[in-house]
């Protein structure tokens, strides 16, 4: 099993430089397709469908209805039925996938023993890629291999053999989190390394992301202690939420100071926050339902045009228009609360919630926790500025979070204390 969970870890992070091969660019819509039978060969070839994933698919069943809904209350919006089905596809991937694997993370039918090499594997490549990287930062300026982007931001950017800087960021926040799962003291080297890519890219959630790795990474394990509560399942102090969420709003606010004064400077020039100001307003003026799928803030809305950046005269921005649509879908909480406004917007909270606090709460020990939290800072913090769930990089978190953390069968009792004395040591 070990070189199986290598070669599907090499896979998801170099993916985006592999589209060399045929119809690999449809390998995120076959996983909605391949996770389920994974799932079910994981359980000796029982199907799993309990209560609590019945309610996840009534919740995502509800979701896509909605979203029919507002394409039927909105008629002419997206006159081409392709572009509305592509896009409900693109919506279930992420929560299809997180549902399927779910017995693969709860340890159903799968040993102990599998979850630990699944660990060794990502530990083992993630360094492999690492120091491959590295290497390719001085080997990029001796020859001329397309390893730099020829953007200069602070320095030249960096994105190694990927498409765009993006991808690098995605495929070393990755390594980060599995470095971080298998031993945060032990590959502690490997991780500063890997901020140095982070920054290398040039990409300010790659900055932010630097800020909370290293803040986790010398944080003290009683910290740990103190915040969380591990009494049945791991939660954090109800005293603590708002302190926790107050300090995370800081950093971001602290590493993006600049780019929100330049954004408000562009006003809706700006493709980005013309995005999220129009969302708003179709959230208005749809309401409770929404545009539809196919309608907005989507890269299929860009390319089977949508009447709606007509209707709210964002056709002429930048990246917006009918023959540019590359800053399309620059956002994703637009794609949410304009296509499926609030009610879906709502909905699609608390199912992201529920898989959060679900695998959340059973993670018992340290290191495990912290990559949770590191991975789940990433997705979110990316989601403001590209349309993460419904591309690659959803489906590699959902794949993540399932196969490679997982969650933890030790009792919490001892737990952190044991793993403060080791780092203590």
């Amino acid at each position: 099993m070990k070189i199986v969970y290598m070669v599907l870890c090499a896979f998801l992070l170099i993916v985006d430089s592999l589209d060399m091969i045929p119809f690999i660019n449809y390998w995120d819509e076959a996983t909605i397709l391949i996770a389920p039978v994974c799932a079910i060969i994981a359980n000796r070839g029982k199907l799993i469908f309990n209560v609590e994933k019945q309610k996840r698919y009534l919740l995502l069943f509800i979701l896509v209805a909605i979203g029919i809904l507002g394409n039927l209350f909105s008629p002419g919006i997206q006159p081409h039925m392709g572009a509305t089905l592509r896009d409900v596809v693109a919506f279930i991937k992420f929560p299809v996938i997180m549902i399927s694997l779910k017995c693969i993370s709860d340890g159903y039918g799968v040993k102990q023993r599998h979850h630990r090499d699944a660990i060794w594997a990502g530990v083992i490549v993630s360094k492999i890629f690492t120091v491959a990287a590295v290497a390719g930062i001085v080997l990029g300026k001796i020859v001329d291999l397309g390893f730099y982007t020829g953007e200069i931001r602070i320095i030249d950017s960096y994105q190694f053999c990927f498409s765009h800087p993006t991808f690098l960021v995605s495929s070393v926040v990755v390594c980060v989190v599995l470095l971080v799962e298998g031993g945060m003291k032990k590959n502690r080297k490997y991780v500063i390394l890997d901020c140095i890519l982070l920054f290398m890219a040039q990409r300010f959630k790659g900055y932010a992301f630097i800020v909370f790795a290293l803040a986790l990474l010398f944080v003290k394990p009683r910290l740990l202690n103190k915040l969380l509560s591990f009494k049945g399942k791991t939660k954090i102090k109800r005293k603590y939420i708002i302190p926790v969420v107050a300090i995370a709003g800081f950093i971001v606010f602290m590493v993006f100071r600049r780019r929100f004064a330049t954004y408000l400077t562009w006003g809706m020039t700006s493709a980005r926050l013309a995005l999220y100001m129009v969302g708003v307003l179709i959230l208005r003026d749809k309401f409770p339902l929404g545009s539809g799928f196919g309608t907005f803030g989507s890269f299929l809305s860009g390319k089977f045009y949508s009447n709606i950046y007509y209707m709210y005269g964002i056709s002429t921005v930048d990246g917006l228009g009918p023959d540019k649509y590359n800053y399309i879908s620059d956002a994703y909480w637009p794609w949410i609360y304009g296509q499926l406004g609030i009610l879906g917007f709502l909905g699609y909270v608390i199912l992201i919630v529920n898989l959060i606090k679900k695998q959340f709460g059973r993670l018992k020990e340290y290191d495990h926790i912290i990559a949770f939290i590191l991975l789940w800072i990433y997705a979110l913090l990316a989601s403001t500025m590209e349309a993460y769930f419904t591309n690659g990089t959803g489906v590699v978190l959902a794949i993540v979070l399932s196969v490679f953390i997982g969650i933890d069968n030790t009792t919490a009792k001892g737990e952190i204390n044991n793993v403060e004395k080791k780092h203590n040591s």
